[in-house]
């Protein structure tokens, strides 16, 4: 039972680090707790990394952030104009609006009126899916070198300030802080991309000079089978397991406990 940890994960392999700056900074930090930042050099090939937050897909405006972070290099100048200002903060809006209506009252009308209790969450999105064929995973490695050929160059300085921008708001409230390495298979992601992977280490290294931090690669804990893997980068149902499993063990040995 993990539910005494004062653990906070901001995963951000897969999603934008500005995601992860903007859940930073809506949680009330305690000193001592722990923050575990899911990073990868996958955060290079992205090419829209601020759609969601402007959107209003995390129904929270950057308002926040163009206020606290503006001189940081994190986001788009665009993002400074009133104008978009105006419109980010409409879309959270409308974003909560839409799931007012079509969940919470949809739910409450079926209850009320039919009896019928709302829906369990969706189960995991990989259940049943297998890992790809030798073909299949070519042809995301060709994917993939097409988008860090055309992102890269942009995505390094904004990766690396906003990255630094968490870890100087963590280590400011005094939290333990974590990079680490998401799901991989026999390094098969470093071994497809050895530019990309150095170029994010080297962004590791100089930022350690200025913000002290960890490391944390759990691959090495896990028995990894070609079956856990979707892809490249998404594990299958049976690699959940397994990945979940390996931070349960880590988070049991290694994460502080709240306070009676």
């Amino acid at each position: 039972n993990l539910i005494d940890f004062e653990v906070v994960n901001l995963a951000s392999s897969a999603q934008s680090l500005i995601e992860s700056l903007l859940i930073s900074n809506t949680i009330e930090p305690q000193p001592g707790q722990l923050i575990v930042v899911f990073a990868s050099s996958i955060n290079f090939q992205q090419n829209l990394p601020f759609n969601a937050i402007e959107h209003g897909g995390f129904l929270h405006s950057p308002e926040g952030l163009i206020q606290r972070y503006s001189q940081h290099g994190v986001f788009p100048t665009y993002w400074l104009k009133i104008t978009n200002r105006l419109l980010y903060q409409a879309r959270v809006a409308r974003q909560k609006l839409y799931r007012l209506l079509n969940y919470r009252f949809k739910y409450w009308i079926q209850a009320k009126v039919y009896g019928v209790g709302k829906k369990n969450y969706a189960p995991y999105l990989y259940v049943g899916r297998k890992a790809q064929s030798a073909d299949a995973r070519l042809a995301q490695i060709r994917i993939f070198e097409d988008r860090f050929r055309r992102n890269t160059e942009a995505n390094l300085p904004y990766v690396k300030n906003t990255l630094g921008a968490i870890l100087e708001y963590w280590n400011s409230h005094g939290c333990h802080v974590l990079i680490a390495r998401p799901p991989e298979f026999n390094d098969e992601f470093r071994k497809s991309f050895p530019r990309e992977f150095e170029q994010f280490e080297t962004l590791l290294r100089d930022l350690n000079q200025t913000y002290r931090f960890e490391q944390l690669n759990l691959n090495d804990k896990v028995i990894w089978e070609t079956r856990d893997f979707v892809d490249l980068t998404h594990v299958t149902e049976t690699g959940r397991i397994k990945w979940s499993n390996a931070v349960a063990t880590w988070l049991t040995a290694n994460a502080p406990r709240t306070k009676p």
